[in-house]
């Protein structure tokens, strides 16, 4: 899982894989080959609704604020870089995990 974060300046980037439109907003794994982190949303994507979802799913596990939390490439596609600020990135890790 660690080769889905990126460590910069004070930032993490996050890459996942997003599957939008099922029945449960859920982690459902990890690809290795990709090293993305695999999630399911349950929000269509339809005007940014997938990703608002995605962001506020993140956000409650990550206990981070909103304004530390934002999508920063493949806003129309399923693969995802997301930033994340003042976090590191083995708690982020922890944090995954638990879910």
């Amino acid at each position: 899982m660690e080769g889905a974060l990126k460590k910069t300046n004070s930032d993490v980037q996050l890459r996942v894989n997003v599957n939008p439109g099922q029945n449960k907003t859920q982690i459902t794994g990890y690809n290795e080959w990709r090293q993305r982190i695999r999630i399911d949303v349950k929000e269509p994507p339809e005007k940014g609704k997938a990703n608002k979802e995605l962001i506020n799913y993140l956000q409650n596990i990550l206990s981070v604020n909103k304004n530390d939390i934002s999508i920063t490439k493949g806003h129309r596609q399923n693969k995802k870089t997301i930033k994340i600020r003042d976090i590191e990135p083995n708690q982020i890790i922890e944090k995954l995990k638990k879910k």
